[in-house]
């Protein structure tokens, strides 16, 4: 697991003093937690080692002194369990935001990392740290109970989830822990987010599509059926349905694992069929790249054969040929507008009011042509 990483004895203002390092750290830990910051269990003694950068030998005595002044309760094979309260006067706990995302570092890709920079500036401008946790498997393979025990371990603030899944999402509504969505929110779901407009995205690209002739319309998302993605297919109906043409015209949903041989494979089966489809919205721009190589696997020209359009931008798609039309979205304007949600559970400021929709803008490229 690759994150970024803050020290929670900075964050509470302490110094460990190396001439009785195992009492200073049990007296950090302590002041934490009468803060808040771990509320009913602790880290692993690994876990703790790497926050507070010590030792596990010392994090041991230091869980010891605690043990001993019953602020805390280990048992074998357990975790260990907070047994004092939070202070009357703690008001540090929620001052840390956690970025959960199912990506590693280096898959996050130009947009991602240039907002998560910027709203870890902003934050770190008011003294509130932020820390990244790649957590591929609790959003691929969800449990409940894996979930809360992570959240459990580690210092109490503010959830800021990136592409959650259904699930996900109703747990963090129904437990009433703090987060905020850097996504769309499924049907039913009421937290707060902010996310780029791609219902209106996949509205504008299925219309140019329709314009240059195309009526058939595929729509590449992932199969666990992200809720960016559920609003570009409706965008997509949007626009047929206020086609003259509309009637004539269908979406073809293409779902893959995540892996280019899934991309392959789907997008062959489905250019198969009696009534292919002759264009393809790429919801997610990492699936890009993956695209024109079944493409070329396929003896699939584009645009001649298949016009192409990603309703997010990357890095590399200027190296692509033909170049690709897409959408790009500022990641200066997605930052503000998450601080701004992310804020209003670290202060007693009224919740955001502007719109959480961030409007992207159209870059056309060499990959739409009228079909054959």
């Amino acid at each position: 697991m690759a994150r970024m990483r803050f020290n929670p004895v900075q964050t509470a203002s302490l110094a460990l003093h190396r001439d009785s390092l195992p009492l200073s750290t049990a007296n950090a830990i302590e002041e934490q937690i009468r803060d808040g910051l771990w509320p009913t269990f602790l880290p692993g003694e690994h876990d703790l080692g790497r926050l507070l950068n010590i030792g596990r030998n010392t994090v041991r005595s230091a869980l010891r002194i605690l043990e001993e002044r019953a602020v805390i309760e280990v048992r074998k094979g357990c975790r260990t369990r907070v047994l004092a309260k939070r202070g009357r006067q703690g008001t540090r706990q929620h001052r840390i935001v956690h970025l959960m995302t199912p990506l590693e570092i280096n898959e996050l890709g130009p947009f991602m990392h240039e907002w998560s920079l910027r709203l870890r500036q902003a934050l770190a401008a008011k003294g509130v740290p932020m820390e990244i946790h790649t957590r591929r498997q609790l959003f691929l393979r969800y449990s409940a109970k894996a979930l809360q025990r992570y959240v459990e371990t580690h210092p109490r603030g503010v959830w800021l989830l990136q592409v959650a899944p259904l699930k996900m999402q109703q747990w963090f509504m129904q437990t009433g822990v703090p987060c905020v969505l850097a996504g769309s929110p499924h049907p039913g779901v009421t937290l707060p987010y902010a996310d780029i407009h791609t219902r209106a995205a996949g509205r504008h690209a299925a219309g140019l599509l329709m314009a240059a002739g195309h009526r058939s319309l595929g729509v590449l998302t992932f199969c666990e059926r992200y809720a960016g993605d559920l609003q570009a297919i409706e965008g997509v109906r949007d626009a047929i349905a206020s086609h003259p043409a509309g009637s004539t015209a269908r979406v073809v949903e293409i779902k893959y694992s995540g892996e280019p041989e899934s991309i392959l494979h789907h997008l062959g089966e489905a250019l198969e069929t009696p009534r292919p489809p002759t264009a393809l919205i790429i919801c997610q721009q990492r699936s890009a790249c993956a695209v024109f190589a079944a493409a070329n696997r396929l003896k699939i020209r584009i645009p001649e054969d298949l016009s192409l359009v990603c309703l997010q931008t990357g890095s590399f798609m200027e190296y692509l040929t033909p170049s690709l039309a897409h959408y790009w979205s500022d990641p200066n304007l997605y930052a503000k507008k998450l601080y701004q949600r992310v804020w209003g559970y670290l202060d007693t400021a009224p919740p955001a009011t502007a719109s959480p929709w961030l409007i992207p803008t159209y870059r056309p490229g060499q990959s739409i042509a009228a079909p054959r």
